[in-house]
């Protein structure tokens, strides 16, 4: 049978505490001998005879023995850090992916010193490290989730295609040929690139001359 402590609102030291929503510890239902008598061990018990029940109903097979010159396809770490996975997988910079690593345990020991209110208040007063939480715990969903998908369907989840690796070398590659070809006046290039999925890109540009005061009208009529 468990012991309920009243409390004895009469003392006015534990009335203050009370006020200033402290003293709390003065009543209510002691650890001894309620849980240390009573939940502890059936905690503790049910525990051990879960396990090892499981262990002789469901033995699990050894396996079989590794192989260091058999390596799968794809390595994936545990589920629980499928997230972290997903960063370093995704992040092109190594050194970016290992500091977006960082910023997550530094930022979410910076919530509490934004918000200076009760501990006893109601969660939903707290709306920083409500929404703190609401948004790391979808954006840990959305790249662990991606983690299990291949690289191009990582960050879209499937949903659509887009390659961002392709798209930006796409980028890079038209941006380096019109500024290349518009630096040297060639006429035709032709890039074969098989890294990009055995893309060919040509690009023909017309001749463009800049009229230049320095110049006779003997070499500007030699350019034409």
């Amino acid at each position: 049978m468990g012991v309920t402590k009243k409390p004895d609102l009469n003392d006015p030291v534990l009335r203050a505490k009370l006020a200033k929503g402290m003293g709390h510890n003065y009543y209510g239902e002691p650890a001894w001998p309620n849980d240390l008598s009573y939940i502890f061990p059936v905690v503790i018990l049910g525990t051990i005879a879960c396990t090892i029940g499981l262990a002789v109903l469901e033995p699990s097979s050894i396996g079989e023995p590794a192989n260091p010159f058999a390596t799968p396809l794809e390595i994936f770490p545990e589920w629980y850090f499928f997230p972290v996975f997903q960063i370093l997988r995704t992040v092109p910079n190594k050194l970016l992916g290992v500091l977006l690593m960082g910023s997550v345990p530094a930022g979410s020991l910076t919530v509490p010193f934004l918000e200076n209110v009760n501990q006893f208040q109601n969660p939903f007063h707290h709306p920083v490290a409500t929404t703190v939480s609401l948004i790391g715990t979808a954006v840990a969903l959305w790249l662990g989730i991606g983690a299990a998908l291949p690289i191009d369907e990582s960050l879209t989840l499937g949903l659509f295609q887009f390659d961002p690796t392709v798209e930006y070398k796409n980028i890079s590659i038209f941006l380096f040929i019109y500024l290349g070809s518009s630096c040297f006046k060639t006429n035709y290039i032709s890039l074969d690139i098989p890294i990009l999925s055995d893309i060919s890109f040509e690009y023909s540009t017309k001749e463009r001359y800049v009229k230049d005061s320095h110049d006779s009208p003997k070499e500007l009529g030699e350019r034409k």
